[in-house]
């Protein structure tokens, strides 16, 4: 439960949380998605990508600075178009 802010970025609005505010064994990482793991272009990938259990959720894993939004290093982020009631 909770979040730490909203961030609004050229790619729309995200809700950033800490590792304390999820449930991790409702996440898990899809095959597809490991490959962001140990990627080697240019370092490694920018962000790690999850999904829930349950209704399959993106969030991100924030892994390195971009210049298009305020994301933070090691933290978590989905988009509010995603949440619902």
């Amino acid at each position: 439960m909770g979040f730490v802010r909203l961030v609004i970025g050229k790619r729309g609005p995200y809700i950033e949380f800490n590792k304390e505010h999820l449930i991790p064994a409702s996440l898990y990482m899809p095959d597809e998605c490991k490959w962001r793991i140990a990627s080697t272009r240019k370092g490694y990938a920018y962000y790690l990508e999850y999904r829930t259990r349950k209704d399959y959720v993106k969030i991100y894993y924030q892994r390195r600075l971009v210049t298009y939004a305020d994301y933070k290093i090691g933290k978590f982020y989905i988009s509010p178009d995603d949440l619902y009631a």
